[in-house]
């Protein structure tokens, strides 16, 4: 595995042009401890189109990163992947938060290509104003893409990286502009109208890619999935088997988010499993399992209608330096119609490659290589 992985950093390290309009680009890995920003920025978004109760809690996470530059000259930074949300955000140079210190940030008056907008907005999160630019992503250049310039921002959305490259489904509508993914799609800078993610292992970093499907990437054929309503990238859900039991999921779905490590679900359902695994409650209210017991715990299997997407212990255990973590987290989500929300973070993701497919209006998993 470490000798693959130094491969993947040679071949990876970066961004190729693997075929026309086909874009692979190297994401690295960081290891934080954060508040649930994910969660926060899923559900702002949601809220615009109907009700969501969220609560919050923290704990240890994986993001996966990439570097991409704004502007004429190229200013750089840092972003969060993100496939749960579907905008850019990054800090201003005239943020004067104490979150923005020592990152960064985006000027303006140095680039050439810069066009304001008048438009401002905001939440308890973060103070933001609308602007456009040219973005470079690896060897792709989106023209006229708007982002958000964070004005004001609190310390937890941003974390260690300067801001958040979000890939979430293109809708039609207001300020459609934000998605990169659609800009991609609408300025035909791609061969086909989709992008994959291949994360590798905990230990590995992975790429993302625009624009086409390497078969290399994974194994067996691809199931896809439809989405539930074309809105985000959510899938209905039909039940999960663990232990050899089977527990239907009636008015439920998933939203599949690269930015968390954990698979976010009702708090009796985790409470469940958690019982069954014979994690207990450590600090920071997570659950903590014993690492030796690691071998003998059972597989969970997440099914959506025919796709059934099977996980290992060692798949939804968190390693940390200290402890081993579960990824099964209790967050009571629900949606205006009482349906129930699951976050399926990049815990599955790492052990399937994923194909987020605008013309399909689809997401296809297959057994990552």
């Amino acid at each position: 595995m470490l000798a693959f992985c130094f491969l993947a950093v040679m071949v990876f390290g970066t961004a190729l042009a693997i075929g026309t309009k086909i874009y692979r680009i190297p994401v690295q890995q960081a290891y934080t401890i954060r508040e649930s920003s994910e969660i926060r920025g899923y559900a702002e978004q949601k809220v615009l189109k109907n009700g969501i109760h969220v609560p919050v809690r923290g704990g240890p996470d994986t993001q996966y990163y990439t570097e991409v530059s704004f502007g004429t000259p190229p200013q750089m930074f840092k972003l969060a992947i993100h496939t749960g949300l579907r905008s850019l955000l990054i800090p201003s140079v005239s943020c004067i938060s104490p979150a923005c210190a020592g990152r960064r940030t985006y000027n303006s008056s140095a680039s050439s290509t810069y066009e304001p907008i008048r438009h401002d907005s905001g939440s308890q999160n973060f103070k933001v104003r609308l602007s456009q630019d040219v973005l470079d992503i690896g060897l792709l250049q989106v023209q006229g893409q708007m982002f958000w310039e964070a004005t004001s921002i609190n310390s937890f959305f941003l974390e260690q990286f300067d801001g958040q490259l979000d890939l979430g489904y293109p809708i039609p509508g207001t300020l459609r502009e934000l998605s990169p993914l659609y800009n991609m799609i609408s300025q035909q800078l791609l061969a086909e109208p989709l992008f994959t993610l291949h994360l590798g292992s905990a230990s590995c970093n992975g790429h993302l890619q625009l624009g086409g499907i390497d078969p290399s990437d994974y194994k067996g054929e691809i199931s896809y999935v439809p989405l539930r309503q074309g809105s985000f990238w959510e899938l209905d859900l039909t039940s999960i088997n663990f232990a050899n039991e089977t527990l239907a999921l009636e008015n439920s779905y998933s939203a599949l988010d690269s930015g968390s490590s954990f698979i976010r679900m009702p708090s009796i359902v985790a409470a469940r499993l958690n019982l069954h695994i014979g994690a207990r409650d450590g600090m920071d209210r997570q659950s903590v399992v014993d690492c030796e017991a690691i071998p003998s715990l059972p597989d969970l299997t997440i099914v959506f209608g025919e796709v059934s997407l099977r996980l290992r212990a060692e798949d939804y255990i968190i390693h940390t330096d200290t402890q081993c973590l579960s990824s099964f987290v209790g967050e009571d989500m629900t949606d205006s119609d009482g349906s129930s929300i699951w976050i399926l973070g990049n815990i599955l993701l790492r052990s399937w490659f994923s194909v987020y497919d605008v013309g399909r209006e689809a997401v296809g998993f297959a057994e990552a290589a």
